[in-house]
């Protein structure tokens, strides 16, 4: 008995869509018949392109309203075309190599103002520029408020801080 439930309520609701499907294809067939019947060819793309879209704030407008429609179809397309066209172009622009202006600096130098340091013995370096750095690594540095310090990218998004005068580096992210 619970299956016969079961199928009879599946039944139902497929029965129910499948109405409210016929339903919807009447509506777009009468929305089809009126937009082909619309002489101006502008216009009568435009109420196509508006079905396509399923603008039902807009309704179809009959064949001596075509010279309003007109009026607005150019301002739509000129908006929607630039960002498609800005996204196939940016598509995977992420592994082209970058020109040196597009790249940006390579490093940077300033002194620091305000120096910190972590439980784990990792430095907070605060810079006259307002950035602020933590050290991401657990290599020894002696740093002091006042020292110079230059941030160079590296590989892989790595960022190294050296010391001016000494050879030794550290890995840095930035905070601030």
């Amino acid at each position: 008995m619970r299956i016969i439930t079961l199928t009879s309520i599946s039944m139902l609701f497929c029965s129910l869509s499948f109405v409210s499907f016929a339903g919807n294809e009447t509506k777009l067939t009468n929305q089809l018949t009126q937009c082909g019947q619309i002489s101006p060819a502008d216009a009568r793309l435009a109420c196509f392109d508006d079905l396509l879209k399923g603008a039902s704030t807009r309704a179809v407008l009959p064949a001596n309203n075509a010279t309003a429609l007109v009026a607005t179809v150019p301002t739509t397309i000129a908006q929607v075309q630039p960002s498609a066209t800005k996204q196939v172009d940016d598509f995977a622009k992420e592994h082209l190599k970058k020109t040196s202006t597009e790249q940006g600096l390579d490093s940077i130098t300033s002194p620091i103002t305000k120096l910190k340091k972590l439980i784990r013995g990792q430095w907070v370096i605060s810079l006259e520029n307002g950035q602020q750095w933590q050290q991401k690594d657990t290599t020894k540095m002696k740093l002091k408020v006042g020292d110079t310090v230059r941030m160079k990218k590296a590989a892989m998004g790595a960022v190294y801080l050296y010391k001016e005068g000494s050879h030794r580096n550290i890995r840095v992210k930035r905070l601030k």
